[in-house]
């Protein structure tokens, strides 16, 4: 007899630990906050009748679902159907697309609503992930955190945030929208080496903001337009891939923030670049010892000028279509740059060549 009540105990234990750990499909039934039981039904087993991390979740027409402040919520799906919306306008809520293989879908008509500028919500994509934005999307930040995860973005609505981030490593992004994907007021920071970014889709950076590249192995392989790009930390590379497109309404900056800055940057065989402005060495005056590797198989088109600041180690080479509407000036006479211009390929250049 006391075999069988252990086991019944037992028993009884593993089915309350599976309740409190299934997965649910939740489903938004009145206009109320996320952490109300009252606002969601579900089917499947969930121990708190409230989504988290491993749930699937959908916010139909005509309800809102109100987050509150400084809390992380984590779905491993959230749809969001036409009148639906997720209102982040709350300082620090952090939505979390938890699982690998997770979804965020917004639809035509469908809405995460942040009006409020800069209190610092986020969206942030944990694992491999799918995102279809065909609606409206506002937040603060737009988060890539899973190492080696890959995101793929499709639609056609409008995403519109402060900053977007990448902080893990070898994170790669599939960019196939047709709407407004966009920064209106931070850049585009790239912390984490191995980040690549391809497809048909494009990014625009609004406001003067910039592309700030602090790690190596950055890839472009969609349209992206800023306004600068600016290497800031040392040994970090940039490359425009097949079908790439770089529009940069200002300049290049190479070392704007610290000394002994290191920037490879690489246009491959059917890559665009187009500076509006110039490339500029040192830019903030800090110190001396960068260096520039600039390899191009692609197309380069600079309004401006290369300015090396009469301290930097450059190494220019031209296997296609180069051409620059400035001159070359400041390369030191003790240390000159070298430009190699490959047999069969156009090198323009509508200035000076002036060295130290």
């Amino acid at each position: 007899m006391k075999n069988r009540i252990v086991l019944l105990v037992s028993f009884v234990l593993f089915i309350s630990l599976r309740a409190a750990s299934g997965q649910g499909t939740f489903t938004a039934i009145s206009s109320n906050s996320w952490t109300n039981t009252l606002s969601w039904s579900h089917t499947g087993t969930d121990g708190d009748n409230i989504p988290d991390a491993d749930d699937i979740v959908t916010i139909p027409n005509g309800m809102t679902i109100n987050m509150t402040g400084a809390t992380n919520y984590q779905v491993a799906s959230l749809t969001i159907q036409n009148g639906g919306t997720l209102n982040m306008n709350v300082a620090a809520a952090v939505l979390d697309i938890f699982s690998n293989g997770g979804l965020l879908q917004v639809d035509l008509g469908g809405t995460i609503s942040n009006p409020t500028l800069d209190d610092g919500n986020e969206i942030n994509f944990l694992n491999n992930s799918s995102f279809i934005v065909n609606g409206i999307v506002q937040t603060d930040l737009f988060e890539f955190e899973g190492t080696g995860q890959t995101i793929t973005i499709t639609g056609s609505g409008t995403l519109l945030v402060r900053r977007f981030n990448v902080n893990a490593s070898s994170v790669t992004v599939n960019l196939n929208t047709t709407g407004s994907f966009s920064s209106n007021l931070s850049p585009f920071t790239v912390d984490s080496p191995n980040f690549t970014i391809n497809g048909t889709g494009t990014i625009t950076l609004g406001n003067n903001q910039n592309l700030n590249i602090s790690a190596s192995g950055t890839s472009v392989g969609c349209t992206m337009n800023v306004s600068d790009i600016s290497a800031i930390a040392n040994s970090c590379s940039l490359t425009i891939t097949n079908g790439g497109t770089m529009n940069v309404g200002d300049d290049v900056r190479i070392g704007p923030n610290a000394a002994g800055n290191n920037f490879t940057l690489t246009v491959n065989s059917g890559g665009t670049l187009d500076v509006n402005s110039d490339i500029r060495f040192n830019d903030a005056g800090t110190g001396s010892g960068d260096s520039f590797t600039f390899s191009n198989s692609g197309t380069v088109t600079i309004t401006g000028a290369i300015d090396f600041n009469s301290e930097t180690l450059a190494s220019l080479t031209n296997s296609n279509l180069f051409t620059l509407g400035g001159s070359m000036t400041n390369a030191p006479a003790a240390n000159p740059a070298s430009f190699t211009n490959n047999w069969n390929a156009t090198f323009e250049i509508w200035g000076n060549i002036d060295a130290d």
